[in-house]
Formats: structure tokens, sequence, C-alpha cells
């Protein structure tokens, strides 16, 4: 019986944390690899490979690519992976595709496993598979008509109830220690040595978006061609696009869009994992800048939107056609994601 296939894709610039991090997940992927067929898509974000590690000792197939090998493969159409982002994930996003792999999750070089109770050692895959199989979290039934009271009639009792979806095509792990916060609130808010607190699984509801975070995120095959982080950072001649870390955000809003027509549920909760570094949020407030502002209409127009085709290749072309051109930015991002549709 051939065991299914998993792609891990990772994009990184950083040698150091990815020795760390193929270290640090040794164990977790030893084990996995008694089940499944793992492969790793190192997508270093430079010219070309530079990194001296010795994949021969690893548990796990490994591969390493750089910016020659997205020209060499994609020719023509290797404009549509940006450089100097952690978008350039979505090269392993397509490679992995190519080869046949069934369950794909990505992962930032700076997020390691996490355990305590739920989160056991060689769960982290197949924690992922099983929320796409069949996930049950617990949800509140009643609705407090006065928040912060107990009106007449509001049982005193456990209001909660167990829920089960079956199917789902995105599962969205979260993180403990730095959680994923935009400059703005990283600035505003106290830090904590763990968040643990922010754990909670359920399944999104339909017609409801939420912030898809790339540092720890799976899905299924079939829906890969949603999977595109889009044009963030710069364009392969060094010139920078107008926004910046809203890849996996405006992402996550075009793909539960998409699955929302087509029924399929989207999860998110465990498993985490231990998100180590947190960037500069002085940093990150000039780059999300105008992603903030134009977030604020996206999500409104989307929601607005109706959507007719059937297919997932064909409602992500639909969708991007759709799409209101805010700016010049907005005619190149349309093109890219007919492209990189175009792909499959």
């Amino acid at each position: 019986m051939n065991k299914p296939k998993v792609a891990i894709i990772l994009p990184t610039i950083r040698e150091k944390n990815l020795l760390e991090f193929l270290e640090l997940w040794k164990k977790e992927l030893t084990i996995a690899s008694k089940k499944y067929q793992v492969r790793v898509y190192v997508v270093e974000d430079n010219p070309v490979a530079t990194f001296k590690f010795s994949p021969k000792n690893l548990p796990y197939d490994l591969q390493h690519y750089s910016w020659k090998d997205i020209d060499k493969t994609l020719g023509k159409s290797a404009w549509v992976i940006p450089h100097r982002s952690d978008t350039v994930r979505s090269f392993g996003v397509y490679l992995a595709y190519k080869e046949g792999n069934e369950y794909f999750i990505t992962l930032d070089d700076d997020c390691y496993p996490a355990y305590d109770q739920k989160n056991t050692v060689g769960y982290f895959i197949d924690g992922h598979i099983q929320n796409m199989t069949s996930f049950t979290w617990r949800e509140n039934t009643w609705s407090n008509s006065i928040q912060g009271y107990k009106p007449r009639g509001l049982p005193y009792g456990d209001t909660t109830t167990e829920r089960t979806v079956e199917n789902a095509a995105i599962s969205h792990g979260l993180w403990v220690n730095v959680p994923d916060f935009d400059a703005i609130t990283a600035l505003s808010t106290p830090k904590k040595d763990q968040y643990f607190d922010l754990i909670k699984e359920f399944s999104v509801p339909k017609g409801s978006f939420y912030p898809m975070c790339s540092m720890n995120l799976a899905w299924k095959r079939e829906f890969t061609p949603l999977m595109y982080f889009l044009l963030m950072g710069e364009d392969p001649q060094g010139q920078k696009y107008i926004y910046d870390r809203f890849g996996d955000i405006w992402c996550g809003l075009f793909s539960k869009k998409i699955l929302d027509h087509l029924n399929y549920p989207v999860v998110s909760g465990s498993p985490y994992i231990y998100h180590t570094r947190a960037s500069s949020a002085y940093d990150n407030l000039i780059k999300e800048a105008h992603g903030i502002k134009l977030n604020e209409v996206l999500w409104k127009d989307l929601d607005a939107m109706t959507l007719e085709s059937s297919t997932v290749k064909e409602l992500y072309k639909e969708l991007g056609q759709k799409l209101p051109t805010y700016s010049e930015y907005w005619e190149k991002l349309k093109l890219a994601m007919s492209t990189w549709v175009d792909l499959f």
C-alpha cells in the first residue's frame, strides 16, 4: 500500500533558521515518514542556492530551490513568483502539486513543534489531515441577548454542544509564544509569555472571512490552484510592490470566498506551532500601511461578489476577473492570478 504523499513548503532566506528548523522538526518528521511520503520543499529567496547542509542525513526527502530554479521551471511565467518576500513559497506550492502530493503544509522557518496534552509528538501532520477529514469542536448554541448579564431563560449550565464537519478544504493551524499580529496591534498589545489562550478550535462559518496565516497552513491537493500568495516584496527586476505582508491574508480571502461557493469547510485551531520570532513592528507598520487601508475595502467587495462557475480553477479565474482594479498594481495582480491558475 502506497503511503500518502505530503509536501512541506518552507520559504527562507536565513541559513541559521533553516538548520535549526531541520533539527527541531527531525523527530516529528521521522515519525511522520513511517506513515507518509514526506518531502520538504525549501525555497531560498536568493538568486542561487547558498545554504550548505546535508539532506542525505535526513529521514525524509528534501529539495532546495532558488530564483534560478523559478526562472528555469516557469520560463516566461516566472514573474508571478515575487522576490524578497515569504510569498516566494508559491513556487514550492506549484512544484509540490506537479510532483503529485496529496496534502500540502506550509510553514515559516521560525516555526517549530509545540507540545502539550493535545499536540503530542508525531501529531502534527496527522492533526492537519484529521482536521480535513472529520473535524469536531465545541460551539455555544445559545446567544445572549444582554451581554454581561443573564436574561430570563438563559440556562445556567453548559450551553455548548459538539459540532462536526466533514471533508474540509483547509486546516489553518495556529501558534503559541509569538502571535501573528499586525504592526498596530503589536505596538498596542502588552507582551505575554504564552498565547495558549488564543487557541480556539472552530469551523469558520460559511459567509465569514478569517485572517489566514501561512505560518502553519494545510490544504488538500484539489484546492492548490487557490493557494497563490500574490505579488508582495519585489518583482524579478527589483521593483518594489506597493503592498507587503498581505499575501497570505488576501489569499485567504479569495480562497474562502470560493470555498464557500463550493460548500467546502475551513477549520482553524490545532495542530499549532511554536513561533519564535517577532519581526520589527515599526518596520512592519511601513510595509503594511497601504495594505491595511485597502483591506478595509477588499473584503466588502468580495462579500458582495457573486460567483457562477463550478470548478476551482474556473472560480479562481472568475474571481480575479471580477476584482475591482483599485490601482495599477491590481491590473498586474489580476494578470498574475490568471497566469498562475493556468499553470495547473
